[in-house]
């Protein structure tokens, strides 16, 4: 009789452990289709030729362009142009291979002008304000952060996350969060951030990883399910949580991949994902979240496009 408990109590746990199992792989996969696209325009003064960041403020996208060497800034609900910020040059207010850029909550554009090694502080209608050199700056993400009650912005060399104070003095905060281990091959230490609160979502694109990080304490880092994926990009922040983007390959090899969207709640667990149609061949880093709307890049085609999600989002 002893034994029959014993296989009893064995079998009940499996079935449990399958039961968990499906539970965890049965998410639901909702279509998006894109709501309405930016690109090409039959006035060539407004086209853009390389998108490579986008931020969304107060109502407006801001675009920056790459290849044309300026910022592009349209309004969100019907993704009109409304303004250039800046032109190709070394002056005050001019870029040169501008890589990033972000806004803080007191409205100040900051913009990583890679090509002349500075970060330059501009107002939202294109004014210089400051700059600081720069040397190996990439990704720039900012947030009302609980570090110490301030805001901050947040710079990555290529191998160490570094915290700067939010303002033109940039007082410097030294906060080691990651070091790269694979010195000989940076290309796959390649990676993207989002910063929330007190924790930051750390994504190394072509090791297709993420993780889960807690700003105070660094050492706590949770790895994300990213089972299938082929390649992954930059989150973006929603009410709770963070959206990733991720690719898959395709049946069809022609075809472009087909992108998702991953929707992961504080804890590190995924709640939802989100599959982007027309399978387009989307620049990961490149995304935003407004008012429930969710915009992404194809920099090939030159093309931004427009998503209703169905959560809240910040």
């Amino acid at each position: 009789m002893a034994d029959i408990n014993i296989l009893k109590s064995v079998l009940i746990t499996i079935l449990i452990s399958l039961l968990g199992a499906c539970a965890v792989e049965k998410i639901e996969v909702i279509n998006l289709t894109a709501l309405d696209s930016l690109g090409w325009q039959a006035d060539a003064e407004y086209e853009f030729s390389k998108p490579f960041g986008m931020v969304i403020f107060a109502g407006e996208l801001y675009l920056l362009d790459q290849g044309m060497s300026r910022i592009g800034v349209y309004d969100v609900d019907d993704m009109s142009f409304r303004r250039f910020i800046g032109n190709k040059g070394k002056g005050p207010g001019e870029f040169e291979m501008p890589l990033s850029l972000t806004i803080t909550s007191d409205s100040v554009l900051i913009v990583n002008d890679l090509g002349n090694r500075r970060l330059q502080y501009l107002g939202l209608e294109g004014e210089f304000l400051a700059s600081r050199p720069s040397e190996n700056l990439w990704m720039l993400d900012y947030c009302n952060s609980v570090l110490s009650g301030n805001a901050f912005p947040f710079y990555p060399d290529p191998g160490i996350y570094s915290i700067y104070q939010d303002s033109l003095s940039l007082e410097y905060c030294p906060r080691h969060l990651y070091q790269k281990t694979d010195e000989d091959d940076a290309f796959k230490n390649y990676y993207t951030y989002t910063m929330q609160e007190n924790s930051c979502l750390i994504a190394f694109m072509m090791r297709v990883e993420a993780y889960l990080v807690n700003l105070d304490n660094p050492d706590d880092q949770l790895k994300l399910d990213l089972s299938g994926c082929q390649k992954t990009g930059r989150a973006v922040r929603l009410a709770g949580g963070f959206l990733l983007p991720v690719q898959y390959g395709n049946d069809n090899e022609a075809a472009d991949p087909i992108t998702e969207l991953h929707l992961f709640d504080p804890s590190g667990k995924i709640t939802q994902k989100f599959r982007l149609q027309g399978n387009r061949n989307y620049f990961l880093e490149g995304a935003a979240v407004c008012d429930g709307y969710f915009y992404i890049f194809d920099m090939f085609d030159c093309l931004v496009f427009k998503y209703k999600l169905p959560i809240r989002s910040v």
